[in-house]
């Protein structure tokens, strides 16, 4: 066994923060390889749905492909690697191997991340890209905490990620067929990548299907107008508020978070395909209004304040959303009939 051994070129994946930290580890893992990630940041579209139990607006995703699709079209395979014992001797193997790998563990044992060290169970991704047995480290990508999307190169003890893979089936119920770690490499290391052409193909895969998939866009801007109602007949009194966060606000927030994330992605993805700011602006606008729009609930939660007044701000920027969503799509519809003809 070797002392030290680190795979590069590898670097963190700070662009966006795209679905969850599994993204964060996997998009390095894609470059590293000389692929690009774009098949996934175009792969899914978005509009809003109603819960009827909570009353709660959320996105839903659509998906072109799957994940394991998308793999298989840039050439790389993810197999799983066996972690349930020999852990530390299974990852260095597969860097040895030129295989870098991700661990999904709890962080509840990892002592580099102090807010959630013997504080949090909570399920995470992390990318391992070198090891050093001298110092029991292993070299990956990882944020600090939990709430960052900044991502940085940083070292963790051996004993971390072994008590972790040791103890995840317990303490986060993760089941016995789900995979511990994953190792990646080129299925076909002779495959030429032709990027310009994957490009091309990728952008016209979007343009189709963000076409067929405009006049859903537009119809699911009534679920918006609905829940704009909803919250008006909530949120102007405090004891109608109060049921309405019980024991939903967690739901809520997340959701709410989801919303402003997606339209980030939304506007990468313009970039990405049109290399054009046009729709930029307005797209700036419906994020500021939906984090405006968190940030009343979040201060309302967490100091039980209640001002009348900052919910009736919040339902003027829930309407000025929905108005600049709706021109926004219209707008985008028109460039992409014109872009396609």
């Amino acid at each position: 066994m070797q002392r030290h051994k680190i795979l590069e070129p590898f670097s963190p994946f700070n662009e966006i923060y795209f679905r969850n930290c599994f993204y964060n580890a996997l998009f390095p893992v894609i470059r590293h390889f000389g692929r690009t990630e774009d098949c996934y940041i175009l792969n899914e579209s978005h509009s809003y749905e109603m819960d009827e139990e909570t009353y709660q607006i959320y996105h839903a995703t659509k998906y072109l492909r799957s994940d394991q699709e998308l793999l298989e079209y840039i050439n790389i395979a993810g197999p799983r690697l066996d972690l349930r014992d020999n852990v530390v001797s299974r990852i260095v193997q597969a860097i040895d191997d030129g295989h870098p790998v991700i661990v999904f563990v709890d962080c509840f044992y990892l002592s580099i991340r102090p807010d959630t060290f013997h504080k949090l169970h909570c399920l995470h991704s992390l990318l391992i890209h070198g090891y050093d047995t001298e110092r029991q480290l292993f070299h990956i990508i990882e944020h600090e905490y939990r709430d960052s999307y900044l991502y940085e190169k940083r070292n963790v003890p051996f004993q971390d990620i072994v008590v972790s893979c040791q103890n995840i089936h317990d303490s986060l119920n993760w089941g016995n067929d789900l995979p511990i770690g994953q190792e990646y490499y080129l299925r076909d290391p002779q495959q030429i990548f032709d990027r310009e052409r994957s490009q091309l193909g990728l952008r016209a895969r979007y343009i189709e299907s963000a076409l067929s998939g405009m006049a859903e866009q537009m119809d699911a801007l009534k679920v918006l107008a609905s829940f704009g109602c909803l919250l008006e007949s909530v949120v102007l009194e405090e004891t109608k508020l109060q049921v309405y966060l019980e024991g939903n606000f967690d739901l809520l927030f997340q959701r709410l978070t989801d919303i402003i994330n997606n339209h980030v992605v939304r506007k990468y993805q313009i970039r990405k395909v049109f290399q054009d700011t046009v729709f930029i602006a307005d797209l700036d606008q419906i994020i500021n209004d939906w984090q405006l729009i968190r940030s009343v609930f979040g201060k309302y939660q967490y100091s039980s304040f209640y001002q009348p007044r900052s919910f009736q701000f919040l339902l003027r920027k829930l309407e000025e959303a929905a108005e600049v969503e709706r021109r926004f799509l219209g707008n985008y519809q028109r460039f992409l009939q014109q872009w396609g003809s």
